[in-house]
């Protein structure tokens, strides 16, 4: 840490009926940023709370520079310039803070899974130089007032043009949100210095390194030791309540496929306890059917992927929901990512699918992704999705099959289209692989267009095989 660090706040409000597609887009489009020489740190996500009487900001971006010039020099950079332009039409409102940091304690990038609060002041008109010192006193006492805080910085913004009249602010980082939630700085603000304001906001965010609890961006993990599950670990598959299981395919179902990289050497309990909690997600309301447990086998040589979770949702604001949810968000902050060093996801719009929502236990599943060759056009892309639309019926043995184009790009690692192929079971599954003749000419006709595939099996798990603990 040197001894000056550039605080930078921005605040979005993302228009309403915005798509959650274009929204996680932005996001990602914010996101890449952080590769400009200048950001020494860079979060951004959607607001979990805000405490304001006028202002309904949505989302928040936080970046940390060297000095005020590596700022400037940040804001004129062609690629921030692009985003701003390209995110433009999304959001109908926003704002920004900066300030100065001295001597800051601990490390410039806030660990993912942290909780922070940010805190902006207007004092009333015609404050004195003399308030304006008191109020910067008090806040500055803040972090020794409350034990939670693990970092804080405050300080006064030096771009008042972009405001809104706000002139002091402040962030506070915890450990999680529970810390976060205990203390509450609005009383602590009124009674000290609540006579000198005009008007206090204050935000929560969680920093992540995703957009959205599944949406981490790790680099692809080449040629790592492939994981063999234990024989204890137990894959869970339910659909709750139990009349789910009659359930019929709407006109439109959304497909959520996540592939998990559980590390080299972890203890089975740790991955049984993931697998049990992602597994008791099925009780969340918004959730149709959901199955996780180990991969049967991994077909891709650039990711060694160990699990995969499977989930359907009516509604893309379902799914949302479901991401959003604490208890899943609790689930992957306590259990998932501490012994996971990949994770992909890929979601798809399914449209008239034949059969149950739920899938019979024993049944074998074949998950597909397709990465397009770059500056392909339209043509093409629905040429090959032409084709895995196809595949149903040149495939008997293929009881269901589902297929689409991803629409959660950011977490995605560059794979764009996706397919499902349910079979009865794993010995019809490795008979559609013994059919060479088959298989290999419907890769020529799409072969061309390619520039990598992933392809996982995977089999639906038995009740009996669901962990005791629950």
């Amino acid at each position: 840490m040197s001894s000056q660090i550039i605080e930078h706040v921005v605040l979005f409000k993302v228009k309403d009926g915005a798509d959650p597609s274009d929204v996680s887009a932005m996001v990602d489009r914010i996101s890449s940023l952080v590769s400009l020489e200048q950001v020494l740190h860079l979060s951004t996500g959607p607001v979990l709370r805000i405490r304001s009487s006028s202002l309904s900001f949505t989302h928040l971006l936080h970046i940390r520079y060297k000095s005020k010039h590596d700022l400037d020099a940040y804001t004129t950079h062609p690629s921030h310039v692009a985003v701003v332009k390209e995110n433009a039409g999304l959001h109908d409102d926003a704002m920004a803070l900066d300030w100065v940091v001295q001597d800051l304690q601990g490390d410039l990038v806030v660990p993912p899974g942290s909780a922070v609060r940010f805190s902006f002041l207007k004092l009333k008109e015609n404050s004195a130089d003399e308030v304006r010192n008191e109020v910067l006193g008090v806040v500055a006492g803040i972090r020794d007032k409350f034990g939670e805080i693990s970092q804080f910085t405050c300080g006064e913004n030096f771009s008042p043009g972009r405001a809104k009249g706000f002139s002091i602010g402040w962030l506070a980082v915890f450990p999680g949100i529970t810390e976060m939630e205990a203390v509450d700085f609005n009383e602590f603000v009124k009674d000290k210095i609540g006579d000198h304001l005009e008007s206090v906001m204050m935000l929560s965010v969680r920093t992540r390194p995703f957009s959205s609890p599944f949406s981490l961006t790790f680099s692809p993990s080449k040629h790592l030791p492939r994981f063999t599950p234990s024989p204890s670990l137990k894959p869970y598959s339910q659909s709750s309540p139990s009349s789910r299981s009659s359930i019929k395919m709407s006109a439109q179902t959304i497909e959520h496929i996540v592939l998990f990289k559980v590390k080299d050497d972890t203890d089975p309990s740790k991955v049984n306890a993931m697998v049990s909690g992602l597994g008791s997600l099925v009780s969340l309301d918004q959730v149709l059917h959901l199955s996780v447990g180990p991969l049967l086998c991994n077909r891709s040589s650039a990711f060694n992927f160990t699990h995969m979770l499977h989930s359907r949702y009516n509604s893309k604001d379902d799914l949302n929901a479901y991401s959003a949810h604490p208890s899943h968000v609790s689930v992957v902050k306590g259990s998932v990512l501490p012994i996971c060093d990949d994770i992909m996801a890929v979601d798809w719009i399914a449209h008239n699918l034949q059969g149950d929502l739920v899938m019979p236990q024993g049944s074998a599943v074949r998950v597909s992704f397709l990465k397009l060759k770059e500056n392909l056009g339209d043509d093409v892309k629905n040429e090959v999705l032409g084709v895995i639309g196809g595949i149903k019926d040149n495939f008997r043995q293929i009881t269901q099959f589902s297929y689409g184009e991803n629409f959660s790009p950011a977490r995605a690692k560059g794979f764009s289209l996706a397919s499902l192929a349910v079979f009865p079971g794993p010995s019809e599954l490795e008979a559609v692989g013994s059919n060479e003749t088959l298989v290999n000419d419907q890769k020529d006709k799409v072969r061309e267009h390619l520039e990598s595939v992933v392809v996982v099996d995977y089999v639906v798990p038995s009740p009996q095989a669901r962990p005791a603990s629950l």
